[in-house]
């Protein structure tokens, strides 16, 4: 046998493994789900931008942050965790509204 016989086997199982992870529907569901959680987590970003903003002010004015915004900032900032984690598989499991 030649060498070329002897590494094409493996080569034709990369090539079956690959071929299946393609036609795999929950791959694609994932990459759907992974861009829509990109776009909310940009959306969660800008969000936190302006609450910040608004804490700074409010720190100027009253020499304290605002005490809700700040349960607002622990949950934001959890939700921000969730996804991130989902979106580099570091977590299977999909954040809010999607949680199950």
């Amino acid at each position: 046998m030649s060498d070329r016989e002897h590494s094409n086997p493996p080569q034709t199982q990369i090539e079956d493994h690959i071929k299946s992870q393609v036609q795999d529907t929950s791959t694609w569901v994932r990459l759907f789900f992974m861009i829509l959680f990109m776009v909310i987590f940009y959306i969660v970003f800008a969000i936190t931008g302006v609450v910040a903003i608004i804490q700074f002010v409010t720190r100027i004015l009253t020499g304290k942050p605002l005490g809700s915004l700040q349960d607002f900032n622990a949950k934001l900032a959890e939700y921000a965790r969730d996804l991130v984690a989902y979106i580099t598989y570091a977590s299977d499991a999909k954040p809010f509204p999607f949680k199950e």
